[in-house]
């Protein structure tokens, strides 16, 4: 009896040992929030931002950074990338109106995080954003398009004045250039055999 038991155990820790060898650091099953445009995809791995031809060839970490990095969308013309929904990348690559108030003017981020021996730590400021024609956003912020007070009364009522604007926008907008319907193709009758 006890044989069957430690050789049950020993198949198991064998099983699962197996089961962790074929699973490695270089498995890609974990993308996440893809975009794509005509000729290139862009989506996040492992923390960083990366994009690569529709083929699957010219692949490249576009960010190397210990900040967040999300949302990925391409411009319309599929030239440029933009991501973390920054509203100065928004107007950029005129991805639509901007609702709201202006952005407090503050993209300056902190890198690098040393721990002193007692656990404690210091930060400093060491990077922003810029771009061909110098610093951008960084003590000015970015002003909205349409501007839209939000006070507290509003929102204990209830209410996101600036949300129930830009919905009001993009629905208008949509009336004005509604996306195609996409066509269902014929059916395809598939012999399996």
């Amino acid at each position: 009896m006890r044989s069957r038991s430690a050789l049950a155990i020993l198949l198991l820790v064998v099983t699962t040992v197996g089961q962790q060898v074929r699973t490695n650091g270089t498995d890609t099953r974990l993308l996440a929030q893809p975009t794509v445009s005509a000729t290139h995809v862009a989506f996040l791995y492992a923390g960083d931002l990366w994009s690569a031809a529709l083929d699957g060839t010219e692949i490249r970490r576009l960010t190397t950074s210990e900040g967040p990095v999300s949302n990925p969308a391409f411009s319309p013309d599929g030239k440029t990338l933009a991501f973390s929904a920054m509203p100065w990348m928004f107007r950029k690559f005129k991805l639509g109106p901007i609702v709201g108030k202006r952005t407090w003017g503050g993209l300056v981020g902190i890198l690098g995080f040393p721990e002193f021996i007692d656990g404690g730590g210091i930060t400093a400021p060491n990077l922003a954003i810029w771009t061909e024609d110098g610093w951008v956003v960084e003590n000015q912020g970015v002003p909205p398009d349409i501007d839209v007070e939000q006070t507290p009364a509003d929102v204990i009522d209830g209410h996101d004045p600036q949300l129930e604007k830009a919905i009001a926008v993009a629905l208008d907008e949509l009336k004005k250039s509604p996306s195609p319907a996409p066509k269902r193709p014929p059916y395809r009758k598939l012999i399996v055999g």
